[in-house]
């Protein structure tokens, strides 16, 4: 079994990628983003963190968070999220005997990528649109729109 050592920084802003199990032909996410909405404002409620951008795409997302001072633990938050959106979707995917035994759903993948620290770096000419600078062995830095929340 491998040991995932994750990079964990109180206040952090970090950048994510987080798939569904079954990527090939599945548009879950869009077809439920009501759920994945309100699972992402319950866990917001209870364990606060803002979304600096997020991007929904059939199979997967990516998304910038920024956590309060004094708080590192985005992995309670993602299996809160995944738990809730998950009770959402009628039973029925396939699953693995490993799944199977450990009461877990075959909704989504269990890891997800966390790429830390992401550092906000918002030009005066881009306000609507700030650039995030990705700080890992990537060597890129790229544009996203901010999400919008539904209040």
């Amino acid at each position: 079994m491998r040991t995932y050592q994750r990079l964990r920084i109180e206040g952090g802003c970090y950048f994510f990628m987080v798939n569904l199990a079954e990527r090939r032909g599945n548009d879950l996410l869009l077809r439920h983003i009501d759920d994945l909405s309100e699972a992402l404002r319950t866990t917001m409620r209870d364990h606060p963190f803002s979304i600096d951008a997020m991007v929904v795409l059939p199979d997967h997302l990516h998304c910038i968070w920024q956590l309060p001072p004094g708080d590192d633990d985005y992995s309670k938050r993602w299996r809160l999220i995944k738990a809730r959106f998950s009770r959402c979707i009628n039973r029925g995917e396939q699953i693995s005997a490993s799944r199977e035994r450990k009461g877990e759903r075959g909704i989504w993948q269990r890891r997800y990528s966390a790429i830390a620290p992401c550092i906000a770096l918002p030009p005066a000419s881009m306000q609507s649109q700030p650039t995030f600078a990705l700080s890992s062995s990537l060597s890129a830095a790229f544009t996203i729109k901010y999400y919008s929340r539904r209040t």
